[in-house]
């Protein structure tokens, strides 16, 4: 899975109406808001919801993405620009992310690898470290560290899927976190937040399947220089795009890591 190449923020037929307020999305639940707080998320992961009136197909995924980033409406009202960096995007890399599950059921596996034990309790190991983030249980480390002897209980491609790509996000957090003991809060809190952001229909045969497409983007300025994410070479610091095409909604989601914010 490659990014395409970054191109120029230029017009596009799609236009924007931001639609929610910061007391109407899920991560300001009250369980899922005091999770946050603790795994130093609160204020540096977001989520957003758009309109827009064009009828969308994924050949035009770049399309869209240069648009938003480019809509006068959507600099002044996205709250995941870091402080300072709110303005129209120049160029947009953009990279489409596999998103097809429909539940949590394979994350059933890391019982079966000892990843978690007993009621729940997720196991500890040694302390390790990849890149600067510290590893002292096997859920993280079979989440990051490739050298992990059960990095195989998921394949390339689930470790791809946008649900896996959250659990991560969560599970590494920001960073001052402090990790949970139990699996449970992780696995609850990425499936409250991926049905918030993902939609679903029913196919012919009657099986729900994902109707969303998930973009991973980066967004630029003139010089070069990123404002969304604002260091994406930090596998925390992300900004995706999800789109439902019948809605004609986009979801924002995306986490900065690090001290400094917005607000």
């Amino acid at each position: 899975m490659t990014a395409t190449a970054a191109t120029p923020a230029t017009a596009a037929p799609f236009h924007f109406v931001c639609l929610d307020t910061k007391t109407d999305c899920v991560l300001s639940e009250p369980s899922i808001d005091g999770l946050l707080k603790k795994w130093s998320m609160k204020g540096y992961l977001r989520a957003q919801r758009y309109s827009f009136n064009e009828a969308f197909q994924v050949y035009q995924k770049e399309d869209l993405a240069r648009a938003f980033f480019g809509d006068p409406h959507v600099v002044s009202t996205l709250r995941s620009f870091p402080a300072g960096k709110a303005r129209a995007a120049h160029e947009v890399a953009v990279q489409r992310v596999p998103c097809s599950l429909t539940s949590t059921a394979l994350f059933r596996r890391l019982a079966k690898v000892g990843v978690v034990r007993g009621e729940d309790l997720i196991t500890p190991c040694a302390e390790t470290q990849v890149g600067d983030i510290v590893i002292n249980d096997r859920l993280r480390r079979i989440l990051v560290d490739e050298e992990d002897e059960d990095w195989d209980v998921f394949t390339a491609g689930e470790r791809a899927e946008f649900l896996v790509q959250l659990l991560r996000l969560l599970v590494v957090g920001g960073k001052w976190c402090q990790y949970e003991d139990t699996l449970t809060p992780y696995i609850d809190t990425a499936r409250a937040i991926y049905k918030h952001l993902v939609s679903v229909e029913k196919d012919p045969d009657g099986i729900v399947v994902v109707r969303s497409v998930v973009l991973k983007v980066v967004a630029k300025d003139e010089d070069g220089e990123p404002i969304l994410p604002l260091n994406p070479e930090h596998p925390q610091d992300v900004a995706f795009l999800c789109i439902d095409p019948v809605r004609r909604i986009v979801n924002v989601l995306s986490h900065h890591y690090g001290e400094d914010l917005v607000e």
